[in-house]
């Protein structure tokens, strides 16, 4: 029985590549964070949602591959789906609660910017509900990046009783019901509460198309003779509508030439698409040259600490100044890149240090 049960735990298949993409990822956030919000790259592009999106994209489609393959597992040694959830969320609590906790912990200890006080919103996983609702930015400092961490959270909670439980003719439906729900309540926000962009945006339902994405890659991966016509479909309309879209709503995001509302509703369901090709390209295997960018090494090391990479990397805002400080050196102000270049480095090395 012992045997069998350690059988039908799944682990993640490790996609080369996918670490590569994790590191670009979160590189656009951290340009997004990083660098001053009048400069010029930072009106070209959106960069934190695409970084944001295309990691809900690549979480959607790890976390259902494990759970299909433990669903798999599960039948194939008669074990109950109560024993698989366990031994889901045991290793996704390993995974990512102690690191994410431990920095809480610190903020708390050093009072910073007032989080004892909504600490509990933070610990449970609830800091998105709690942005949404008391959208008082300014007090929270650098602590706001974590709606996407609960947002990823709250997922988790829901998404493996449902691939677990639900029969397996229903995926479809399923996955098709994240890909509608989320423009649905991101219209449906927007109409109830016109001047808060962050409800239509930081709740779990508004994410969801980014997310269902990822999920019905790893469907299409994970059960080929069924979803072989779907997925050749999807990866030639991610192409060649998904990536044109893609460009034109940057240029009009770039232009500021949006109209209003459209970026929101629809925004994100191109990036669903256009990131559904993307990943899918990516986990099949990049040839030439992107190929090789996307294993270099010093992607592939950020790719695989870039959880504590964006848990911590808000925080070096405030930190790097301090620490030039305490050491008598002078703060490289005016050069952009010098900036950029310590805050990366630091956020790597607390990133390693507290990942180890």
């Amino acid at each position: 029985m012992k045997q069998n049960q350690q059988s039908a735990r799944a682990t993640p298949r490790h996609f080369a590549q996918l670490d590569g993409l994790r590191a670009i990822a979160v590189l656009a956030v951290l340009l997004q964070h990083f660098l001053p919000k009048e400069h010029l790259l930072l009106r070209l592009l959106p960069w934190g949602d695409l970084g944001v999106h295309l990691f809900f994209v690549l979480s959607g489609f790890l976390i259902t591959d494990i759970l299909l393959r433990s669903r798999a597992e599960t039948t194939r040694h008669n074990q109950s789906t109560v024993f698989t959830l366990r031994q889901f969320y045991a290793r996704r609590f390993l995974r990512i609660f102690p690191l994410y906790y431990a920095v809480i912990a610190i903020l708390c200890a050093f009072n910073y910017r007032s989080i004892r006080e909504d600490a509990v919103w933070h610990l449970a996983y609830l800091s998105n509900v709690f942005l949404s609702f008391n959208a008082n930015l300014s007090r929270l400092g650098h602590v706001a990046h974590f709606w996407s961490l609960a947002v990823e959270e709250q997922f988790y909670l829901v998404w493996p009783v449902l691939i677990l439980v639900v029969p397996r003719r229903f995926f479809p439906w399923l996955i098709g019901a994240t890909l509608v729900i989320a423009p649905l309540f991101r219209l449906l926000a927007s109409l109830i509460w016109p001047t808060n962009y962050l409800v239509r945006n930081w709740l779990p339902s508004s994410c969801l198309d980014t997310l269902g994405a990822g999920a019905l890659l790893a469907c299409c991966r994970h059960i080929p003779h069924e979803y072989e016509t779907l997925h050749r479909l999807l990866r030639k309309l991610s192409f060649y509508v998904g990536f044109p879209l893609f460009l034109g709503f940057c240029l009009l995001l770039a232009l500021k030439a949006m109209p209003y509302g459209i970026d929101t509703l629809f925004f994100r369901s191109v990036l669903a698409l256009f990131f559904f090709g993307v990943v899918g390209m990516t986990v099949q295997g990049v040839p030439g040259i992107g190929g090789t960018i996307l294993s270099s090494w010093p992607l592939t090391f950020l790719g695989k600490i870039s959880y504590g990479v964006y848990v911590i990397h808000h925080f070096t805002i405030d930190f790097d100044r301090n620490l030039f400080q305490f050491l008598s050196i002078p703060y490289p102000e005016q050069s952009l890149l010098a900036s950029f270049a310590i805050r990366l480095m630091l956020t790597v090395i607390l990133a390693t240090f507290l990942g180890i």
